[in-house]
C-alpha cells in the first residue's frame, strides 16, 4: 500500500493524498487502488473495532461479574472474619470452662480423697464401737445372771422380812393390848383406892377386904 500524505506533509512540498514521488496520481486507476485499499482498511479498522468492542463489552462483563465476586468474596470475607472472632471467643470461653473443670476435677479428687480418708476413720470407729458393743453385751448377759441370782436371793430375804414384819406388828398389837389392860387395871385401882370406906359389919368388911384383895390379885 502506498503511503498517503497528511497535514504534516504539506510544508515539505506535498500535497494531501500525494505520495512523496509524485504530488498528483498517474491515472484513475491507481486512484480507485488506493480508495479500495482505504476501504478495506476502513472495514479492517470498523471490525478491529467491533472485535475491540465486543471485548470490551466481554471484558466489562467480566469486570462486573469479578467485581460481583470481589463484593461476594468481601461479604464472605467479613463473614468469616466475625465468625472466626466468634470462634476465637468461643475458644477462649472453652478454655475458661476447661480450667474451671479442671479446677473443679482437682477439688472432686481432693474432696474425695479427704472423704476416703474420713470414711476409714469412721470404719475403724464403728469396728471399735462394735467391739465395745460386744464387751457390753457380754458384760449386761453376766450382770444379768448375777441381778437374776440376787433378786432370788432378794425374794427369799423379802419374804423373811415380810414374815418377820407381820411378826412385829403382831407383837405390837399384843404389847400395845397389854398396855391398854395394865392402863384399865391401873384406873380401876385408883378407883378403888380413892373410894371412902362404910361403916358396916365385921363381916360385911371382910367381904369387901377379901373382894379387893382378889381383885388386886387378878390385876397381877
Amino acid at each position: 500500500m502506498s503511503r498517503i500524505h497528511t497535514l504534516s506533509d504539506i510544508g515539505k512540498g506535498s500535497k494531501l493524498g500525494d505520495i512523496p514521488s509524485s504530488r498528483y496520481p498517474s491515472n484513475r486507476i491507481e486512484l480507485e487502488n488506493q480508495l479500495a485499499c482505504a476501504n478495506r482498511d476502513r472495514e479492517i479498522a470498523i471490525e478491529c473495532g467491533n472485535r475491540l468492542s465486543n471485548k470490551c463489552s466481554v471484558l466489562d462483563k467480566d469486570n462486573k461479574r469479578m467485581q460481583y465476586d470481589l463484593n461476594r468474596s468481601n461479604k464472605d470475607k467479613e463473614k468469616l472474619f466475625k465468625h472466626s472472632c466468634q470462634l476465637i471467643n468461643e475458644v477462649k470461653r472453652l478454655k475458661v470452662d476447661n480450667t474451671n473443670l479442671t479446677s473443679q476435677i482437682t477439688r472432686s479428687q481432693i474432696s474425695r480423697d479427704e472423704y476416703k480418708a474420713r470414711y476409714d476413720i469412721q470404719l475403724k470407729e464403728i469396728k471399735s464401737l462394735q467391739a465395745m458393743i460386744k464387751i457390753l453385751e457380754s458384760k449386761l448377759a453376766s450382770a444379768q445372771k448375777d441381778a437374776f441370782s440376787i433378786q432370788e436371793n432378794s425374794s427369799k430375804k423379802d419374804s423373811e422380812i415380810m414374815s418377820l414384819k407381820a411378826e412385829l406388828e403382831h407383837i405390837k398389837s399384843k404389847l400395845a393390848s397389854k398396855i391398854d389392860e395394865l392402863e384399865r387395871l391401873k384406873s380401876d385401882t385408883t378407883s378403888a383406892v380413892a373410894r371412902p370406906r362404910s361403916v358396916i359389919t365385921g363381916g360385911d368388911e371382910k367381904n369387901t377386904q377379901s373382894e379387893e384383895q382378889s381383885s388386886i390379885s387378878n390385876s397381877d
